[in-house]
């Protein structure tokens, strides 16, 4: 499966990075988590690799076992490398594709007046 890095997060631990990648289509996302702890991706393999918005991945992508919204998007990842950059109508597509007009349309709740009511559906998503 093909996929376009949209977003890398780093954590107060610099060592490790939370990664956010769309299909295509903008139809899917997922968060490459590795099998072992603390799963997520380490910064210096990034850095390496050249990993940045708009990277393309290749690889192959299993949801982790027992994925509870909102971590709906976390994929154990295997044979996973990077093809090249985007092109930027490529990655304008992919966020088209997966925007919400509204934060409780992308996160599949009701927030009224700054209240949550109700727990997420997933825990990435792009605003319109």
């Amino acid at each position: 499966m093909e996929l376009i890095v949209t977003d890398l997060t780093r954590f107060k631990n610099k060592d490790i990075l939370c990664m956010a990648a769309l299909t295509f289509d903008g139809q899917r996302c997922i968060r490459p988590m590795r099998n072992s702890l603390p799963g997520y991706l380490r910064y210096d393999e990034c850095k390496k690799f050249g990993v940045l918005p708009g990277t393309v991945l290749i690889g192959e992508f299993a949801p982790t076992a027992n994925a509870e919204a909102p971590h709906i998007e976390d994929h154990h990842f295997s044979n996973m490398s990077v093809v090249r950059m985007a092109t930027a109508s490529e990655f304008y597509n992919a966020l088209s594709g997966s925007a919400s007009t509204t934060f409780d349309a992308g996160f599949g709740l009701s927030i009224k007046e700054k209240v949550v009511t109700g727990k997420p559906k997933k825990s990435i998503f792009t605003l319109k």
